[in-house]
């Protein structure tokens, strides 16, 4: 109980510090929350902050371009800030980063463009309709411009595929293109992070042009079959023929820059390919398909970077064992050649470097060269535009830091409120051991009084027990008897009962006997009542037969038949069968009733003996329960007194059993004398006129059958002839009167008036008393 109670003691003490702790991590969390809240409010002050030093740098650098340079209205070309980050982790060759997909994404939606409609065929952006024709990838969808009006008046036409520009447009479409991913570069290659992106500015002159159309002409119109190269190397470039064609010009490189286009997207969406485009029709054409180039360069045309990206910025990096840059020397000349290929229609972005090119080719490469895009912005100094880019810069790293302390501290409000949740937990895990330890001590406290009222009990039992000890000794103390003498004398009880149960057991047995018998009584009356039965209705066949013999003698011709001395003998003979028969039958039923009365009487004394039977178990039922109280509740002498009386009820019950078993018996060797004689399923009693040994029949005890004889005269020659009858017996011993022969010649012999045919009346007359005799068995003396 002590230990319960000290458990209950530690419980709470555990539940008061883990209380303390749960309030001191929720005091903390609130703190934290606090200080989250400051920084997340710095952070964005710190955003703010930098994205109007983006908005001031953008304005020095695209601001005065777009009122001076025309291209740059019409196509503006827009890098949102965040580029660095947007770029970040893209290596040549290999796949997009989620980073990078969503930035490319977001320069597609701020310049106009739907990045969901992005599919390029052929590194080009555009798509195929329903209806089997080009679509526009964009759909129109961008930000081009073109308020020139000599632009949408200009037409230019196509021969076959060849686009049928002069010189001079020549030079134009090459400075629009060189424009636009000159101010893309520009606004790129300076990056906080330091990392760079694009080296260079490209440059247009009359003669890279021309040097472009030259190598492209050399590449692929004199054997080449794009089909079969680039199912062969899955690259459209022949970068081989490119180099040896510039260096039989005299540049000495080792590689030439190229993006490749299918063709003009106006003309590509034409099923029938227009035979002209106009000049804005054409710019438009190409600032859609640098743009795709620049963001939608990912697995065939989704947002994203790739090859042409890296192409189109000079992009110093290296992957996979690859590279798309000319120079990585910043200072060195990059040129732009733009050619449609007269044999398929196919626009070709070539990127040159002068690095090695002979003296006479850079000069020739050098004369009218302008960067286009770079030299437009010359009413921003530079100077403006590099403090403006070191502000963007700090104000940059400000905001990063603040976004980074912003995310330290909500971090640390999650881990606060883990270890809230952790200490609330322990509360509840201290208050559940609180209610355990409380609950098993009422339980112990329970157990302890349950123990001491069940010690008050067993000892007031115990008091109880001692007095009835005492008080038993006390009694076979005044006996005067030794425990030895009260050990016999109870084993003696035991005997004793033991006998009287066995001599139970036996009057049981007898009794079973005696009622088995009973029943075979009833049995052999139920039989004696049938053959009855049978009796009486033979006696009725037999009178009936009688009258009619009667009838027929009566219809005789004379008179002399009826004094004949056989007549006599058969009145004489029926005289005496028929006073025989009213006897018999009185005889028999009188035995009848007899047995049925005295059935009834055995059958009550039975019922009687078995109510003694029932009577003498409850009281040996009583003895056995006597016996065993006898030694706490009676004394010895008690015992044998009682025992003394039950073995005499026991004898004189004995002798009456003995009584009604005898009665049974006699009952039964009586009715045996009255089974009737059958044997199997016949029945056939002895005839008059039988002979057998010596006069008489024989019947055995055990129901054997013994043949007779009797004569007769056949009516037909008056020839003797014996038959032979047989006999049924019962189980007893029975002698047969003889009765006398009757024998009739063949000169009784007459004739039935009513139907002229002649009968023996002897033979009728014997086979009816035969009958009678069978039925009723005449003269049979019975012994009771």
């Amino acid at each position: 109980m002590e230990t319960a109670k000290q458990a209950v003691d530690n419980a709470n003490d555990d539940l008061t510090k883990a209380q303390q702790d749960a309030k001191a991590a929720q005091d903390k969390l609130t703190a934290d929350q606090n200080t989250a809240q400051g920084k997340q409010q710095a952070a964005q002050s710190a955003k703010e902050a930098m994205e109007q030093a983006k908005a001031k740098l953008d304005a020095l650098k695209n601001g005065t371009a777009s009122e001076s340079d025309p291209v740059a209205q019409q196509a503006p070309a827009k890098v949102p800030a965040g580029f660095a980050e947007g770029m970040a982790g893209y290596v040549l060759g290999g796949t997009n980063t989620q980073g990078n997909i969503d930035y490319a994404r977001k320069v597609l939606t701020d310049n106009g463009f739907d990045p969901d409609a992005v599919n390029s065929i052929g590194n080009i952006g555009i798509t195929i309709g329903k209806d089997g024709k080009y679509e526009y990838i964009f759909h129109y969808k961008d930000n081009f411009k073109d308020d020139n009006q000599k632009d949408q008046d200009t037409e230019v036409n196509f021969d076959g595929d060849k686009l049928e520009l002069t010189t001079e447009q020549k030079q134009e479409v090459t400075s629009f293109v060189a424009n636009i991913v000159n101010r893309i570069r520009q606004n790129i290659q300076s990056q906080p992070n330091g990392k760079k992106y694009s080296l260079g500015f490209l440059k247009v002159s009359p003669y890279a042009t021309q040097l472009g159309e030259k190598i492209v002409d050399s590449a692929y119109n004199h054997g080449w079959n794009k089909a079969i190269e680039t199912a062969k190397t899955g690259s459209p470039h022949n970068l081989n023929g490119l180099k040896e064609a510039a260096n039989q010009a005299g540049v000495n490189t080792q590689f030439v820059g190229e993006n490749m286009s299918s063709g003009l997207l106006f003309r590509l969406n034409d099923a029938n390919k227009r035979n002209s485009l106009s000049m804005a029709e054409i710019k438009e054409s190409l600032y859609i398909t640098i743009m795709s180039m620049m963001y939608s360069d990912n697995n065939g045309g989704k947002p994203g970077f790739g090859g042409h990206t890296t192409a189109f910025l000079n992009d110093p990096q290296e992957g996979n064992n690859n590279f798309n840059y000319i120079t990585k020397d910043p200072k060195v000349n990059q040129y732009l050649a733009v050619s449609f290929n007269d044999n398929d229609g196919s626009i070709h972005f070539n990127f040159i470097s002068d690095a090695n090119a002979t003296s006479e080719v850079k000069a020739k490469l050098a004369q009218g060269a302008t960067t286009p895009g770079v030299d437009q912005q010359s009413s921003a100094s530079q100077d403006d535009i590099k403090s403006a880019q070191d502000e963007y810069n700090q104000k940059k790293t400000a905001s990063d830091k603040a976004e980074h302390d912003a995310q330290d501290a909500s971090e640390t409000v999650e881990n606060d409120q883990a270890e809230v949740k952790t200490a609330s937990d322990a509360v509840t895990t201290a208050q559940q051991k609180l209610d355990s330890a409380k609950k098993k001590a009422q339980t112990a406290q329970e157990a302890v009084t349950t123990k001491q009222r069940e010690v008050t009990d067993a000892q007031a039992k115990a008091n109880a027990t001692q007095g009835q000890v005492n008080e038993k000794k006390a009694a076979l103390d005044a006996a005067g008897k030794s425990k030895d003498d009260q050990a016999k004398e109870l084993n003696q009880a035991k005997a004793d009962l033991q006998t009287a149960q066995q001599t139970l057991a036996a009057d049981q047995k007898d009794q079973k006997t005696k009622q088995q018998a009973a029943q075979n009584v009833q049995s052999a009356l139920k039989k004696a009542q049938e053959t009855l039965t049978a009796k009486k209705s033979a006696l009725d066949n037999a009178k009936k037969e009688l009258l009619s013999a009667q009838d027929q003698l009566n219809q005789l011709e004379g008179n002399k038949l009826k004094n004949s001395l056989a007549m006599q003998l058969f009145a004489q003979s029926y005289a005496k069968f028929a006073a025989a028969i009213p006897g018999e039958i009185s005889n028999l039923s009188a035995r009848v009733e007899k047995l049925q009365k005295k059935l009834s009487n055995d059958q009550a004394a039975l019922k009687d003996s078995q109510k003694v039977l029932a009577t003498k178990k409850t009281e040996l039922d009583a003895a056995k329960a006597a016996l065993v109280k006898t030694t706490s509740d009676t004394t010895i002498a008690d015992l044998k007194a009682q025992l003394q009386k039950d073995q005499q009820q026991l004898a004189q019950d004995q002798a009456t059993l003995a009584k009604y078993q005898q009665a049974v018996k006699d009952d039964l060797a009586a009715f045996a004398r009255l089974q009737p004689e059958t044997t199997g399923s016949q029945t056939t009693d002895q005839t008059i006129g039988e002979t057998g040994e010596n006069g008489s029949e024989k019947v055995t005890t055990q129901g054997q059958k013994v043949a007779g004889t009797t004569t007769v005269y056949r009516p037909t020659n008056g020839v003797a002839a014996t038959v032979a009858f047989p006999v049924a017996t019962a189980n007893s011993s029975i002698a047969h009167q003889q009765a006398p022969s009757v024998v009739i010649s063949h000169k009784a012999q007459s004739r039935l008036p009513q139907t002229g045919d002649s009968h023996n009346l002897t033979a009728l007359l014997g086979l009816g008393l035969a009958g009678l005799a069978a039925s009723f068995g005449l003269a049979r003396k019975r012994e009771d």
